[in-house]
């Protein structure tokens, strides 16, 4: 009996002496197949964000890029617009001294009595052009005895 309990006894000893064994086995086995599976998830991961990123950075840069054309783009417009407002402002002023010196000097009211004088004039020619023409269609109803007589034009 003392024979059977002893083997019975290192039985019992060597299945726990086997299985703390089989339990470090088993734990390194499974840490190893747990750090190739991690390996693998993380290159996997790795990849997706890698796309993640580049698609980010694609993004971001492209947002710059359109902000910075944008702010180029309106500073120019902004540039060109207070530009053109000083030109106006110039040709606005330039336009103020001019019309200054017109009614300083009095251009004006000689540019008037000029007008009036040419209106005159006008009418003075036309005047004599109807008095030619008078004068020429008598001339044509003019009989040969009053060219004997000495008519003269």
């Amino acid at each position: 009996q003392a024979l059977w309990r002893g083997c019975r006894a290192r039985v019992v000893s060597d299945r726990r002496w086997l299985s703390i064994r089989a339990t470090i086995i088993q734990t390194r086995v499974r840490k190893m197949l747990g750090a190739k599976r991690h390996a693998q998830v993380k290159v996997e991961l790795g990849r997706e964000t890698f796309k993640i990123q580049r698609a980010f950075r694609g993004y971001w840069a492209r947002r710059v890029r359109n902000e910075m054309l944008y702010d180029r783009e309106t500073g120019y417009r902004n540039d060109m617009i207070a530009e053109l407002q000083a030109e106006g402002n110039w040709w606005k002023d330039n336009a103020d001294l001019l019309e200054r010196r017109l009614k300083r000097r009095g251009l004006e009211a000689t540019l008037k009595e000029e007008e009036e004088k040419i209106g005159q004039l006008h009418n003075y020619v036309r005047e004599q052009e109807f008095n030619l023409l008078e004068l020429e269609r008598q001339k044509h109803l003019i009989s040969p005895r009053g060219i004997q007589q000495g008519w003269r034009e």
